[in-house]
């Protein structure tokens, strides 16, 4: 499939993702924007008449979460991270972000960058990020700094129990524990037959085998003379202490070379190993940006009724533009 194929099915499909969402939850999400944007310009107005403008981000936060998350609010809390907070209306397949400071607001404007919704913005992270992360659906558009973003409802691995389920989104993982071999003892094998037996089991082998191999995927890039402070770290500093890190990506042979080295070697030759589309997915979101917090709360799965390795999402991103 060519780039352009790719971008042309990449539009189609968030295309009618944006259709089916319009039928059914269109009423809530304008209703929502509705409230925050009543909220946000109820506040600019009151600081405005006792000239108090420039506290309207210290402010903001808290107005929108009270409107959002009050006791009469129909809006369930589900989550809280070290920036946002992340609500949701019942039987609505779509969630609120909301920044709880500037630097929340700021990780809002990296998913909409990511999600490439804003046409007017020139950053571009790829269509392999892209596919890979949550698909976002609106955002604040009235403040300098977007507040809040809606995107799109996903299920985290820790609440995934159906270990079929899980087997259909990440065959390749499936595949390397049954090349697991026993030449030398039943040790490994026995460890490999229990990461297949129970869901949990089996979602830590997956997020401890991208979290190692995420990490490793870090290089660091030479500076260049357009740098700031190129002088002093092409003169003082040597490799691999360069400021600006990238990313390398996810291999397969990244993920056989770890899992070898989990199962001391008792493992079938690379060639014997089945890589499917989960790898290549994984490899071509985490080529453009890299992320080292890889865990079960971290890692989604979009609802579908053919579950398979296009369903596979990352939560959060560390952007590296």
């Amino acid at each position: 499939m060519t780039l352009l194929d790719e971008y042309i099915k990449c539009i189609l499909k968030e295309s009618l993702l944006r259709e089916s969402l319009n039928l059914e939850d269109s009423r809530s999400i304008q209703d929502t924007i509705r409230i925050l944007n009543n909220e946000s310009q109820k506040l600019k107005d009151s600081l405005e008449s006792k000239d108090e403008s420039e506290d309207f981000n210290y402010y903001i936060s808290d107005q929108l979460d009270n409107a959002i998350g009050s006791f009469q609010s129909n809006y369930e809390f589900l989550d809280e991270g070290a920036f946002r907070k992340v609500y949701a209306l019942s039987n609505q397949e779509w969630v609120l972000k909301l920044a709880t400071s500037v630097e929340g607001a700021k990780v809002n404007r990296q998913e909409i960058q990511m999600s490439g919704i804003d046409q007017n913005d020139d950053v571009y992270h790829g269509l392999g990020a892209r596919n890979i992360f949550t698909k976002v659906y609106d955002y604040d558009r009235l403040n300098d700094f977007p507040w809040w973003i809606m995107s799109q409802r996903v299920v985290p691995l820790h609440d995934i129990y159906d270990i079929d389920l899980l087997k259909s989104v990440f065959p390749t993982f499936w595949n390397i524990l049954n090349s697991v071999t026993n030449n030398e003892s039943d040790i490994y094998l026995d460890r490999a037959n229990y990461k297949k037996n129970r869901s949990g089991s089996f979602i830590s082998f997956i997020t401890s085998m991208l979290i190692s191999t995420s990490i490793k995927s870090r290089k660091v890039k030479k500076p260049s003379k357009d740098d700031e402070g190129w002088d002093y770290l092409h003169k003082k500093q040597k490799p691999p202490y360069y400021s600006v890190l990238s990313y390398r990506g996810v291999t397969k042979e990244m993920i056989y070379t770890e899992a070898l080295n989990m199962f001391s070697g008792e493992l079938l030759p690379i060639e014997q190993i089945k890589f499917e589309r989960d790898i290549e997915k994984l490899s071509r979101g985490l080529a453009y940006v890299g992320t080292t917090d890889l865990h079960e709360g971290n890692i989604g799965i979009v609802k579908s009724s053919q579950p398979s390795p296009d369903d596979i999402v990352i939560l959060d991103f560390d952007i590296h533009s």
